[in-house]
C-alpha cells in the first residue's frame, strides 16, 4: 500500500518502473507465489482482534487478504488496471526463497473478520499516492 518505500518488493518496484518508465528487473523466475494484503485490512483486523482480546488472549492469527498471485500474475493484473504493458527482465537470481507461501486465514474467519481490499481495487490508489512521490 501506501507508504512502502522499499523498492524491491514487487508492487512498489512495479509501480515505480511504471511511473519511470524503466525495466522492472525480476529477481525471481516470475513463477513463485504470495498473497497480497492491503495495509488497511491489517490495520482492520489488529482493531478487530483487540476488540476481541478478553476471548482470544494468547491466540495467534494469520493475517491475509487470500488473494494468490504469482509475480508474473501481479505483472499482468496490473498491467490491466492501469492499462499499460510493464517491461521487465527476469534476473532468475533469488535463490532460498519458497515457492509457494500462503496463510491460512480461517481461524480469524471464525471470529467474523474478513479482508474486504483486493488488488484490483486499492491499486489505482496507490499508484497515485507513488506518482506524488517519484
Amino acid at each position: 500500500g501506501e507508504g512502502d518505500l522499499n523498492f524491491n518488493r514487487i508492487i512498489p518496484g512495479i509501480l515505480k518502473s511504471i511511473i519511470t518508465n524503466t525495466k522492472l528487473e525480476l529477481r525471481s523466475d516470475g513463477t513463485f507465489v504470495r498473497e497480497y494484503v492491503y495495509v488497511k485490512d491489517v490495520v482492520r483486523a489488529y482493531r478487530f482482534l483487540l476488540n476481541h482480546i478478553d476471548s482470544i488472549q494468547g491466540e495467534a492469527y494469520n493475517i491475509s487478504s487470500g488473494q494468490s498471485y504469482t509475480v508474473l500474475n501481479v505483472i499482468k493484473t496490473i498491467e490491466k488496471i492501469v492499462k499499460k504493458k510493464i517491461h521487465f527482465t527476469i534476473q532468475n537470481t533469488q535463490h532460498n526463497e519458497i515457492p509457494y507461501q500462503t496463510l491460512n486465514v480461517d481461524k480469524i474467519k471464525t471470529l467474523g473478520f474478513n479482508s474486504v481490499y483486493t488488488l484490483k481495487q486499492t491499486l489505482p490508489k496507490i499508484l497515485t499516492w507513488y506518482t506524488t512521490i517519484l
